[in-house]
């Protein structure tokens, strides 16, 4: 006589693959997964294009291949200049440009003057709403010694 446990086939009768049942979930995924196949998945195919003579008349597959051709700048000694170049900016960015704002900001919460304070918050974050052509085209009429509006405040 065999005896079986009525406990375990329950819970592998929910656990199993419903179609009907897991079609929502299924859908739900589907915009994730498409999202993760063509900007993560499919750049991967054009590294092809780095170790070829690309032509875009001729495709990725019928371009001639050149191997390491494309890289030879990385042995030339300007390669390593501008690469310190780069990285002195990013770390000068780094510790110029972080604590400014931070600066700027407790300065203004400790201003008195509502409306100067407006003012300077306006002034400084108009800038990253405008194109930087707009900005330094400002700029530049601002600061014009014929008709500027600075040079006319000034004696």
């Amino acid at each position: 006589m065999k005896t079986r446990s009525q406990g375990s086939h329950a819970l592998v009768n929910k656990l199993r693959f419903k179609p009907s049942r897991d079609i929502p979930s299924y859908m739900m995924v589907l915009p994730a997964m498409v999202f993760l196949f063509l900007f993560t998945y499919m750049p991967m195919y054009g590294i092809i294009i780095a170790f070829k003579d690309y032509s875009p008349f001729r495709g990725i597959m019928a371009s001639y291949w050149v191997g390491f051709k494309h890289f030879g700048f990385l042995a030339d000694e300007s390669f390593w200049r501008v690469f310190r170049n780069t990285i002195a900016i990013n770390i000068y960015d780094i510790i110029f440009g972080f604590p400014i704002p931070i600066l700027l900001a407790i300065c203004l919460n400790e201003l008195v003057s509502k409306r100067f304070k407006k003012i300077v918050q306006v002034v400084t974050y108009l800038p990253h709403f405008i194109s930087w052509v707009v900005v330094s085209g400002i700029f530049v009429t601002l600061l014009n010694p014929q008709f500027g509006l600075v040079f006319k405040w000034l004696p």
